[in-house]
């Protein structure tokens, strides 16, 4: 058996091979993954990635010692006695394609083991090795400073990993419409650019803290993936901060399209991604709908120049956060109900009530990951209020049990839609 590696447009490839035994050498590209009946990692075969599904057993009775599969790590350079196994294509309308699902994960295929060779270790590149120890670290310290539920919480806000938290918690906040907490965002890297600013600001100056803080952007996006949401952010920053260094205007616009042209450059299957579509969309829908809803909402509240100074502003924080959550729906709503045919009639309520205390949350805990790389006490306190945020964000996502919080939406058939559209202007 053999692989067939076809060249198509260029630089995009797709990866065809007869179902059987391979033997190929590659890197190790990704940590542990436990799974029922297997263990999984990401092994890259020259310039292709595949999910690499490994046996323990076989490994552990096979004939090289030195490649028990505890010593498996993030750069080991292997060679595989392995049997490729095709992906499936989706053949039910509406139905999971996991062949389409890897595409966008930029991986081609799986190698179930059958022996592993070690060749050589820590071949992987050394930024790529570095960043991978300081998110496993972290991950580390997250474990020892929280409860195993909050700890899978923090991955989750902090380095957009979600491979570990309860199913249970996930389906409550994708119910609630606030599962986009969970996923690092523009309001993630604003409180990195913000907080980190303040900082540099004093100890380097205005110029020399800005180039810090697109290194820092770059290193926080190799140590938390690259899922589009993550890339999108951290684009846009690192665009928002040049255009400060030229002294050049950033439209907003722009950016948006050249944060998309660069992560469809690197995978194009990720313009059918869920996530990518949602993450702009909802930007898309606070540019455009923002200001639309914020007058909408000072005429519907007429007395609040009468008010305090102090009231005016909580309730122009509170008009905000409304606003905010009801521009991004208008766009994500239509997606959310064609990709998962459902939608919560409590979003208003749910995401109001996560804002309240996201924000803090990520904040206290960006601090508290950085702290614990020198003190775990320390990191210990301020990890007090985070627990509290985090039980709470839990909390609102039980709005998922609440009668109506799940209604369901048959899939539209856009293709229909669009043919009644045009018979009727041939008419």
């Amino acid at each position: 058996s053999y692989l067939i590696i076809q060249i198509k447009e260029k630089k995009y490839a797709d990866v065809y091979a007869q179902e059987g035994n391979v033997k190929v050498q590659g890197i190790i590209v990704g940590d542990r993954v436990e799974k029922d009946y297997y263990n999984r990692y990401i092994i890259k075969v020259k310039d292709l990635m595949f999910y690499l599904q490994v046996d323990g057993k076989t490994l552990q009775n096979s004939n090289y010692v030195e490649t028990h599969e505890q010593t498996l790590q993030y750069g080991d350079y292997v060679e595989l006695d392995a049997e490729y196994i095709k992906p499936e294509a989706q053949e039910n309308y509406k139905g999971f394609s996991y062949q389409d699902y890897l595409k966008s994960q930029d991986i081609y295929g799986n190698l179930k083991d059958k022996k592993i060779k070690m060749l050589t270790k820590q071949k992987a590149n050394k930024i790529f090795m570095f960043a991978n120890k300081a998110k496993n670290k972290a991950k580390e310290n997250i474990y020892k400073i929280f409860k195993s539920n909050e700890a899978e919480m923090i991955n989750g806000l902090i380095l957009g990993d979600t491979s570990n938290l309860d199913d249970e918690i996930k389906e409550n906040f994708q119910i609630a419409s606030i599962s986009h907490i969970l996923a690092i965002s523009g309001t993630h890297i604003t409180y990195i650019i913000v907080g980190t600013t303040k900082v540099l600001n004093k100890l380097l100056g205005k110029k020399k803290a800005k180039y810090i803080i697109i290194l820092i952007l770059i290193f926080y996006m190799l140590i938390t993936g690259n899922s589009p949401s993550i890339l999108r952010a951290i684009i846009g920053g690192i665009v928002l901060i040049s255009s400060k260094l030229f002294y050049r205007k950033n439209d907003i616009w722009t950016t948006l399209a050249f944060s998309l042209l660069l992560i469809l450059a690197y995978n194009p299957y990720l313009i059918s991604n869920a996530g990518l579509q949602l993450s702009y969309l909802g930007a898309i829908g606070i540019i455009v709908f923002n200001k639309f809803i914020i007058q909408l909402l000072n005429k519907i509240h007429l007395s609040i120049k009468r008010k305090k100074a102090e009231e005016s502003k909580f309730i122009e924080g509170i008009k905000k956060m409304f606003s905010i959550t009801i521009s991004a729906q208008i766009l994500i709503m239509p997606v959310i109900i064609y990709h998962f045919n459902m939608f919560s009639a409590y979003f208003l309520v749910s995401n109001f009530l996560a804002e309240l205390v996201s924000g803090p949350v990520i904040m206290l805990g960006f601090v508290c990951v950085l702290i614990s790389f020198f003190s775990i006490q320390l990191a210990s306190l301020i990890a007090v209020p985070v627990k509290f945020g985090v039980e709470y964000l839990i909390l609102v996502s039980k709005i998922s049990d609440l009668p109506f919080a799940k209604i369901y939406f048959p899939t539209p058939k856009l293709r229909i839609h669009f043919n009644i559209f045009f018979d009727y202007n041939n008419c």
